[in-house]
Order: structure tokens, then C-alpha cells, then sequence
């Protein structure tokens, strides 16, 4: 049984692998309406057909880190099929996050459970959040159009219910883009696949320092933290640990842990 834990004074935040049994992933919802509305862009064609071609529209740009906004923007029904195409598990998402070969490690980081503990070292009014319901955080009008409402691997921790911790902490899957307003004084903690963070690179130079230092055999999920305000110019990581060491620690311990020391960043 893998778990991350963050402790903060008397409290502590747990983060559970999936290669435990205790919690069973339920499965994904799936809103898409199983009779689509008859697409006017190609009128002849079965509705099957219509999807294949957007399905295959959509993916070849995943696979070159474009998301798809274009095909979602040509009509509702595209806009529908788009989303339908993107959501997790399906063959775009694998190719916009670079699941593929990975299917493992992303099955498994699905099953992640986040524990609070109100109390340390005690079950008494523990919070499970798991990944697996993590939803797009982004308000509507950002570039994404809503096309990934609910992923996992870039979501944040619902903290309303963990005390005053999320006065001082955010907590979410992926990888840190730039400066967020409604984060400010607070410590952002990170917590990716090294395949996903590989596939978005380009899109995150400020991880490049430590790639190198990152084993991904043994550490196939990192841990990063940084401060709200900081422009991405300062931030701890913890790219090398087993995950059965980090499950004997708690993420606040993990945070202050020995690591080589980046060309940039702080390094834990």
C-alpha cells in the first residue's frame, strides 16, 4: 500500500497509490448522449463516420501537443464530439497527456487516494479525495472550452472540508503553469507522472532543470512543491524516491527531504 502524507501542525494530508485494494477506482461517468445531433458540416455521412473522422482530427493534434479547441469551435455537435474524444481514458486524452506505454502507471496513479487526517496518526474524521473525481478547474472562457471537464491528472483538491488547511495549501495533479491570483501566500503542492511531465515539457521549462535528476523507474510519480507567488523561479521537488519510501512519509517530510541540486529551483 503506497501513500503520500502531508502533515501540517496536528493535521495530516495522505495520498494513497491505487496499488492498494483498500479503495476501488469507480468508474468515470460518461455524459455524452448516447444520439448525437445530426451533423450539417458533412450531411451525407453516417454519424459514425462523422465521429471517426473527428476522433482522428483531434488525436493526430494531441499527439503534437495542439489541443483541439479548433474542431470544438466549428459547431455544437463537434463541439460535443471533441469533448466526448477528450475524455479520460479515451485515445485522445492518452495522446494529449502521452499515456501511451504508461497505461500502468496512469491505471494506477487513477486509483490515488488523497486522506486527510484531522487528527495524526488516527482515523478519527479522515476525508478521502480521490483522484479519479478531480474535474477541470479552469473558469469557462479559458482556452480549454470545457473540453476536459473532468481529468485527473491535472485537477485540485476540493480542501473545503479539511479544516483551515486550504487557507494555507493547494494540492493538485499535474504541473505548475505559471502564477494563479487566488493562490497567493499559499504553498502549491504538485503531484505528476513523470510520463506526463515528459509529453509537456515544452510547456514547462522550468522543469527541465531536474529531468535529469528524475528516475522514472523507480520514482514514476514526483512531487513538487513551490510558493504561490513565485514565478516559477523557486521550487522543491522530489523526483527519485521509491514509492513505497514516500508512502512511509508524510508529504511535508518529503518536501524537506535531501535531493542533488537543480540548475535552478530550490531542490528538497
Amino acid at each position: 500500500m503506497f501513500k503520500f502524507t502531508l502533515t501540517t501542525a496536528a493535521s495530516v494530508f495522505l495520498l494513497m497509490s491505487g496499488a492498494a485494494d483498500l479503495f476501488a477506482m469507480e468508474p468515470l461517468d460518461d455524459d455524452h448522449s448516447a444520439e448525437k445531433t445530426s451533423n450539417k458540416i458533412f450531411p451525407d455521412l453516417p454519424n459514425e463516420m462523422q465521429s471517426s473522422i473527428i476522433e482522428d482530427a483531434a488525436f493526430k493534434q494531441c499527439l503534437n501537443n495542439e489541443l483541439p479547441v479548433n474542431l470544438a469551435l466549428v459547431c455544437k455537435t463537434w463541439h460535443a464530439e471533441t469533448q466526448y474524444h477528450m475524455e479520460p481514458g479515451k485515445l485522445c486524452y492518452k495522446a494529449w497527456y502521452g499515456i501511451f506505454g504508461h497505461e500502468d502507471i496512469y491505471e494506477t496513479f487513477l486509483k490515488d487516494v488523497l486522506l486527510y487526517r484531522p487528527i495524526r496518526d488516527s482515523d478519527e474524521g479522515m476525508i478521502t479525495l480521490k483522484i479519479s473525481e478531480l474535474k477541470d478547474t479552469l473558469p469557462e472562457g479559458e482556452t480549454s472550452y470545457k473540453l476536459l471537464k473532468k481529468n485527473p491528472l491535472e485537477g485540485t483538491f476540493d480542501l473545503s472540508a479539511c479544516g483551515d488547511e486550504g487557507k494555507y495549501l493547494v494540492i493538485s495533479t499535474g504541473y505548475r503553469k505559471g502564477i494563479n491570483p487566488k493562490n497567493k501566500d499559499k504553498t502549491e503542492i504538485w503531484i505528476a507522472p513523470h510520463f506526463m511531465i515528459e509529453k509537456k515539457i515544452a510547456n514547462a521549462p522550468h522543469l527541465n532543470c531536474m529531468m535529469g535528476n528524475w528516475d522514472k523507474i523507480a520514482a514514476p510519480v514526483g512531487v513538487f512543491f513551490n510558493w504561490g507567488d513565485d514565478p516559477n523561479e523557486y521550487f522543491d521537488y522530489c523526483p527519485t524516491k521509491y514509492l513505497n519510501f514516500i508512502s512511509e512519509n508524510n508529504l511535508y517530510d518529503v518536501g524537506r527531504l535531501p535531493a542533488p541540486p537543480p540548475a535552478r529551483g530550490g531542490g528538497v
